[in-house]
């Protein structure tokens, strides 16, 4: 599930802070040992104090996750693993609905960030039939 993460980066495109009811975001929360660690990131509020640090880390990670998966994607001869909409979701929509999805699916907590991100992906943009075929 390595290929996972890398498709959701793409998605995004503007700030973070989508107010999650969570807690403050700490230095040990930047070392992202687990998908909870990048969804404490990802759901700073304005009001805490690593707010700037924790949205451009969080926006960081998640493009350059995205990035990967979908050049690694694109390279490879098999059906595409996720398929984006077009138009496709702002930054901010992106990294809020893998919050949420990450929330609604507690099992993916403790999982590494870059492989809840990539299963995000596929669960949220799978491709319809012939839309993830190559040409």
């Amino acid at each position: 599930m390595r290929h996972k993460l890398l498709s959701f980066i793409v998605l995004v495109s503007g700030t973070v802070g989508f107010g999650a009811a969570n807690a403050a975001v700490t230095e040990a929360s930047f070392q992202l040992r687990t998908t909870a660690d990048l969804v404490d990131v990802c759901s700073a509020t304005q009001s805490d104090p690593l707010y700037t640090a924790a949205a451009n880390f969080c926006q960081g990670f998640v493009v350059g996750v995205y990035r990967v998966l979908h050049d690694e994607d694109s390279a490879s001869k098999r059906p595409r693993l996720f398929c984006l909409p077009s138009p496709a979701p702002s930054r901010n929509q992106g990294i809020q609905s893998f919050v949420q999805w990450a929330q609604t699916n507690p099992d993916q907590m403790a999982q590494q960030p870059e492989d809840s991100f990539a299963l995000f992906l596929t669960k949220t943009f799978a491709c319809t039939p012939g839309s993830g075929s190559r040409s």
